[in-house]
């Protein structure tokens, strides 16, 4: 070894040994060691945020394809309702016998009556106009809802309306009091209505034997035998 390698050789010790000084910690006044940092850390803050996992959905199904002469072949029906009007009953009101008014106008021009009957009892039903320019036409329904008898002008000239019969049965009667049409002239207007009920026995039933018939003067019923 010449005396130029032992200084360079202890230069190079010296280094070290000034390294390993400043690595090894450094004791304090109490002997207990301290770190001396080499330089300031900032701690990191981490953020967990929990983000629900969306539930998996099953895909919806295109509708399968059909060919163009599948739809050329396809029918389309459409359906239709329509809605009828329907026209409120015609109110009946009781009339045994007597009088009564009423009236036939665009909203009602009808009006019924109904009352009892007995078989082969006399009617008379009278029907005249009171105001406005009403046409009257009368009609009697039997019990079993057919229509007895019509009337429209009691005579030639009297547009007033009146039926006269005798009842076929007994039962329930309905009398309908409505005015004339004759295309798109509609007269209205009020009226008055009569029944006449008479228990006579109509024209040829035969008479009661032990009754007297009416010679138009007072007559006086003499026993058997005692003349």
């Amino acid at each position: 070894m010449n005396a130029q390698t032992f200084p360079k050789r202890r230069a190079l010790w010296l280094i070290g040994l000034v390294a390993l000084a400043l690595a090894l910690p450094t004791a304090a006044q109490d002997g207990t060691p301290s770190l001396t940092p080499t330089a300031s850390r900032t701690p990191t803050v981490v953020t967990v945020t929990n983000t629900p996992t969306p539930e998996p959905t099953a895909p919806i199904a295109a509708p399968p394809e059909t060919s163009e002469r599948e739809n050329q072949n396809r029918a389309v029906i459409t359906l239709a309702v329509t809605q009828t009007p329907t026209t409120p009953p015609i109110p009946i009101l009781p009339l045994e016998s007597g009088t009564i008014d009423g009236s036939i106008t665009e909203s009602s021009p009808r009006a019924r009556y109904s009352f009892t009957g007995r078989r082969d009892e006399g009617i008379t039903i009278t029907m005249e106009t009171t105001s406005g320019n009403l046409d009257p036409v009368l009609s009697l329904i039997g019990p079993d809802g057919r229509q007895i008898a019509t009337n429209d002008d009691r005579a030639v000239g009297d547009r007033n309306a009146q039926i006269t019969l005798s009842l076929p049965t007994n039962g329930l009667y309905v009398i309908e009091a409505a005015r004339f049409n004759q295309g798109e002239t509609l007269s209205s207007g009020t009226f008055q209505l009569t029944l006449t009920r008479s228990t006579a026995p109509p024209p040829g039933t035969p008479n009661d034997p032990q009754q007297p018939p009416d010679f138009g003067v007072p007559v006086e019923t003499l026993a058997y035998g005692a003349v």
